[in-house]
C-alpha cells in the first residue's frame, strides 16, 4: 500500500511537472510573438533620428543638455540602432532586444533563487524546480505590471525602467553569492551602472534601501549571516558606490532642469488632493481584468511549497525561521516602503503620481509578495489538497495563456503588417512636395502592445519625429481625431 501511494505521487507530481512547464513555454512564446510584432512610436522615433544624423557621440551631448541624459539607457539604444541601414528591418532588432532582456531576467531570477537557496537551504534544489519558477515569477512579474503596454514593448520605456530593474536583479544575485571572483565584483559594478544612469526614482529607492542594509549589517556583525556577512556587506558597498556615482551623472547635467520643467509644463493641472489622486490610482488598478490573470500564474507557486514539503528541504539556521505574523507584517510594510519611495520622486518631478511605466518596481514587489504567499500556502496545504489545487491552476493558466497567445499573434500580426505598409507606402513617395501634407489611415487595435501612430496634428511632435526617423520630406497625419499610444491599454485581454 505504501509503495502504491509513493507511485501515485510521483505520477501525480509527474504531471505537474509537465503542466507547470507547459506554462511556461506558452508565456514565453507569448512573449515572442509580441515581441516580433512590436514596433517603435513616440520618442523612438526622435532617438532614432538623432542618432542617425548626429551620431552615437553627439547625441549624449545632445540629451545631456536638453533632457535627463539616462547615460545607461541611451548607451545601449546607441548601441542597437547605430548601425542599423534601414528603418524597415529595425523591427528586427527590436525583437533581439525584447527576447534578450527575458532572457535577462530568467536568468537573473534563476541566479538570485539558487544563491539565495545556498545561503538559507542545507541542500539546493534541482535544477529543473530553480528554472521553472524563474520563469513562472516571469509571467507573474510581466502581469502585476500596471501598464504592460508601455513599461514592457515600448523600447525606451523598456531602456529605462524595465531592464533597470533586471539588472538590479543581475546584481543582488551576485551580491548574496559567498564566494565572489573578480568577475563577479565585475558584474556586481556593469549591473548597478546601468541601474544608476537609468530611472531616476528606482535608483533612489534603491540607494536608500541599501544604505539601511549596510547600517544594519554594520551594526550587527555577529548576530546573522555568518561568514557570509563579509562577502554581502562588501558587494553592496561596491553596488551602492557605482550606483551613486552613475546617478550624480544622470542628474548633474542642464538638461535635468529642463526635464523638470517640460514635465510640470506637461502636468500644469495637478490634483491638489493628492491622498485622494492616489487612493484612485490604486483603486483603479485593482479592477483590471489582467489582475485575474496574475494571480492565477502566482497560485502556481503552490507547487514550490508543496514540493518544498515532499523533498524534505531544510533550513541551515533556525534563526531563519520567522511566524506568519512578523512575515504578513513585513511584507505590508516592505509593499509600503517600497511604495512611498519610488512615487515620491515622481511627485516632485511631475506634480502628481507620474506615468505608470515608472511604478515597475511596485509591480515587481507585488509580484514577489504574492507568489511567496501562495507559497507558503503550499507549505501549509495537505498534499492531496495543493496538488488538486495545482491541477486546477495549471489547467487554467495554461488554457489562458494559450487563448492569449492565439488572439494576440492574430490582432498583433495584422497591426504589423499595416504598420509595415504604411511605412512603405510613405517612403515610396519621392515625388510629393515639401510643402504638402499626406493623411494617411490610423493604425488598428495593437492588442497588448503600445501602438505606434501618430496623431491628425502633422505639426505634433510625434509626427515630426516619425516623419524624420522615416526620411521623409514632407508632413503626414493620421485620419483618426485621436492618439491611440495607450488608450486601449487597460489591457486588451
Amino acid at each position: 500500500m505504501m509503495l502504491s501511494n509513493i507511485q501515485k505521487q510521483s505520477t501525480h507530481l509527474k504531471l505537474l511537472k509537465i503542466l507547470l512547464f507547459s506554462v511556461g513555454i506558452v508565456f514565453l512564446l507569448l512573449f515572442t510573438v509580441l515581441s516580433f510584432h512590436n514596433r517603435f512610436l513616440s520618442d523612438d522615433y526622435q532617438y532614432y533620428d538623432i542618432i542617425r544624423n548626429q551620431g552615437w557621440l553627439k547625441s549624449f551631448s545632445y540629451y545631456y543638455t536638453h533632457q535627463t541624459i539616462r547615460w545607461s539607457a541611451l548607451l545601449v539604444f546607441n548601441s542597437l540602432f547605430f548601425l542599423s541601414n534601414s528603418f524597415f528591418r529595425d523591427h528586427l532588432i527590436i525583437f533581439f532586444f525584447h527576447i534578450s532582456s527575458m532572457a535577462l531576467l530568467v536568468y537573473s531570477v534563476f541566479l538570485l533563487l539558487t544563491n539565495s537557496c545556498r545561503i538559507i537551504l542545507q541542500s539546493t534544489p534541482p535544477l529543473f524546480y530553480r528554472l521553472l519558477f524563474s520563469i513562472l515569477f516571469a509571467a507573474s512579474f510581466y502581469f502585476s505590471t500596471i501598464q504592460i503596454a508601455e513599461s514592457w514593448f515600448w523600447v525606451l520605456s523598456g531602456l529605462i525602467h524595465m531592464l533597470n530593474i533586471v539588472f538590479s536583479l543581475l546584481g543582488l544575485a551576485f551580491i548574496i553569492k559567498i564566494k565572489k571572483r573578480t568577475l563577479d565584483y565585475a558584474v556586481i559594478i556593469a549591473s548597478f551602472l546601468y541601474v544608476g544612469g537609468a530611472a531616476e526614482n528606482y535608483t533612489f529607492f534603491l540607494l536608500l534601501v541599501f544604505a539601511e542594509v549596510l547600517f544594519y549589517l554594520r551594526l550587527n556583525k555577529k548576530q546573522h549571516y555568518g561568514e557570509s556577512r563579509k562577502s554581502i556587506f562588501k558587494g553592496i558597498t561596491i553596488a551602492t558606490v557605482s550606483m551613486l556615482l552613475s546617478f550624480i551623472v544622470n542628474v548633474s547635467g542642464p538638461g535635468i532642469f529642463a526635464r523638470l520643467h517640460e514635465s510640470r509644463t506637461l502636468m500644469p493641472h495637478a490634483n491638489p488632493d493628492k491622498l485622494g489622486e492616489l487612493w484612485n490610482f490604486i483603486t483603479n488598478i485593482f479592477v483590471e481584468k489582467k489582475n485575474l490573470t496574475f494571480l492565477l500564474l502566482s497560485s502556481l507557486w503552490i507547487f514550490a511549497g508543496m514540493i518544498t514539503k515532499i523533498e524534505g528541504f531544510r533550513l541551515k539556521n533556525e534563526k531563519f525561521k520567522i511566524s506568519t505574523i512578523k512575515m504578513i507584517a513585513g511584507m505590508v510594510l516592505c509593499l509600503v516602503t517600497v511604495g512611498l519611495l519610488v512615487i515620491l520622486p515622481l511627485y516632485f518631478a511631475f506634480n502628481a503620481i507620474g506615468p505608470e511605466r515608472a511604478m515597475a518596481a511596485v509591480s515587481l514587489v507585488v509580484a514577489a509578495i504574492i507568489c511567496w504567499l501562495f507559497f507558503f500556502i503550499g507549505l501549509k496545504l495537505p498534499t492531496r489538497s495543493a496538488f488538486i489545487i495545482m491541477l486546477i491552476a495549471s489547467t487554467a493558466s495554461l488554457s489562458v495563456l494559450s487563448f492569449y497567445t492565439v488572439r494576440q499573434c492574430r490582432i498583433t500580426h495584422y497591426y504589423a503588417e499595416c504598420y509595415d505598409n504604411r511605412c512603405l507606402y510613405l517612403e515610396s513617395l519621392k515625388h510629393v512636395k515639401p510643402t504638402d501634407t499626406i493623411e494617411v489611415k490610423g493604425l488598428p487595435d495593437s492588442g497588448m502592445l503600445p501602438n505606434g501612430d501618430i496623431t491628425d496634428d502633422p505639426d505634433h511632435f510625434i509626427n515630426i519625429n516619425f516623419m524624420k526617423a522615416l526620411g521623409l520630406n514632407f508632413k503626414v497625419k493620421s485620419s483618426d481625431n485621436y492618439y491611440r499610444m495607450f488608450t486601449n491599454k487597460k489591457e486588451e485581454f
